[in-house]
């Protein structure tokens, strides 16, 4: 089991990065985390910040064999971040193609 650091970390990994979502639909740029705070931008035309709490976020990576968007609501409600959420775990290598958590 990947422990709360080692996720952080992995996380850290994808500043300055942009990365796509699942669909390929949005993408998410200027990643950063602050603490316990995931912060980046939606490009596209909303170009608005979405913010992540990781300590939700690993609790579901935690919990859960497999994650999508709609399993996510249990963890972190309906919040617009989601997407945002399962693109992050993806490009950190947490989450494979399928939304099966990497270990």
């Amino acid at each position: 089991m990947i422990t709360k650091d080692a996720f952080f970390k992995k996380v850290d990994g994808l500043k300055n990065q942009t990365i796509t979502s699942k669909s390929g639909s949005s993408s998410y740029s200027d990643i950063i985390r602050t603490n316990n705070i995931c912060i980046g931008i939606r490009s596209g035309s909303s170009g608005s910040e979405f913010k992540l709490n990781l300590d939700e976020l690993y609790k579901a990576y935690e919990k859960s064999a497999n994650l999508n968007t709609k399993s996510l609501i249990e963890f972190m409600g309906k919040k617009r971040c989601r997407s945002a959420a399962i693109a992050i775990m993806m490009a950190a290598n947490l989450l494979d193609e399928y939304g099966n958590t990497l270990k």
